[in-house]
């Protein structure tokens, strides 16, 4: 009779315990935001298609770019952030993966911020020279946007950056005007989409993205602000 009052009165405080616990979260806001999270506030990149068996690489060939657009169709999900522009520049139905006759694939890559509650993202200032060095110091049509948490992007080595050929980035940068996430059930996370118009064929390209943000320290050791890809392509 004692060791069963005994358990009893354990299950009684385990469940009491767990119900408390359950009682003090909220089902709209993260227990410990802003600097007490994980994330301290330094969100990572993240990019799309993605493949759970390889990874960071994009191998883009007949047999798998169907996979890869619908890779980036999920990842969207009706999010109409700049479809005019994606439209425009990385043709909605394909993405640009798949080959139509004897032209080479035109191939985009979605980037995308991890949402972190309550996070806006500062826009970095138009006389950063880093910056106005990796934007093209803002010229002719490229001019500077207020309204842009701007991203670019390089091949990390010499020879990524000659493979890798010339790109586009659609837009330049996230919209500022999307932050902050806070579990709205109307949220639809910013993107930008990397256009490669002429990769070589047949040679893997690694290619480094960033964001640019006075408030995300970017650190490739970390994660933070930051992704990094391969992407080859066959056709």
């Amino acid at each position: 009779m004692y060791y069963f009052f005994y358990y009893s009165c354990l299950v009684a405080f385990y469940a009491a315990s767990v119900a408390f616990f359950y009682s003090s979260l909220s089902a709209h806001r993260p227990k410990l935001t802003g600097e007490n999270s994980i994330l301290k506030m330094q969100p990572g990149m993240g990019h799309r298609p993605q493949d759970a068996k390889l990874g960071n690489l994009i191998q883009i060939n007949a047999e798998t770019f169907e996979q890869h657009i619908a890779s980036i169709n999920k990842e969207l999900d009706n999010n109409n952030y700049h479809l005019d522009l994606v439209k425009e520049h990385c043709k909605v139905n394909d993405y640009g993966y798949k080959k139509i006759d004897e032209k080479p694939v035109q191939p985009c890559v979605l980037l995308k911020l991890n949402k972190i509650f309550d996070f806006i993202p500062e826009v970095a200032d138009q006389a950063d020279e880093d910056l106005k060095t990796a934007t093209g110091n803002f010229q002719g049509t490229n001019n500077y946007n207020s309204d842009l948490i701007y991203v670019t992007c390089d091949g990390v080595r010499s020879v990524d950056k000659d493979n890798m050929g010339p790109i586009k980035m659609v837009p330049e940068g996230f919209d500022k005007k999307a932050y902050p996430f806070r579990n709205q059930g109307h949220f639809t996370n910013p993107y930008v989409f990397v256009k490669f118009w002429k990769l070589t064929p047949d040679v893997m390209v690694q290619v480094a993205c960033r964001v640019w943000a006075k408030n995300i320290h970017v650190s490739e050791a970390e994660g933070i602000g930051w992704v990094r890809f391969e992407i080859v392509r066959a056709y």
